[in-house]
């Protein structure tokens, strides 16, 4: 997120929206959240979404050439 910062003349703390990248783990959203928490610090209210994290990535949607271990092939 910092490097998408660069350059815009913008700072973390002027964000009125977030979309965070929700793992679904104990240990991944907790560790993004704080990390955001403390980046995106202001003295007013941000709102904070999570599509992924609530509908899903879209991997049972859209179908995606997947090789025989589960990983993702472009060749």
């Amino acid at each position: 997120m910092e490097w998408a910062y660069e350059g815009t003349g913008k700072s973390p703390s002027e964000a009125d929206f977030l979309e965070l990248h929700a793992t679904g783990t104990a240990a991944g959203d907790p560790t993004e959240a704080n990390w955001v928490g403390e980046q995106f610090k202001q003295d007013r209210e941000i709102l904070v979404g999570s599509v992924k994290g609530n509908v899903g990535s879209g991997t049972q949607i859209i179908p995606w050439p997947h090789n025989q271990n589960g990983a993702g092939d472009l060749a």
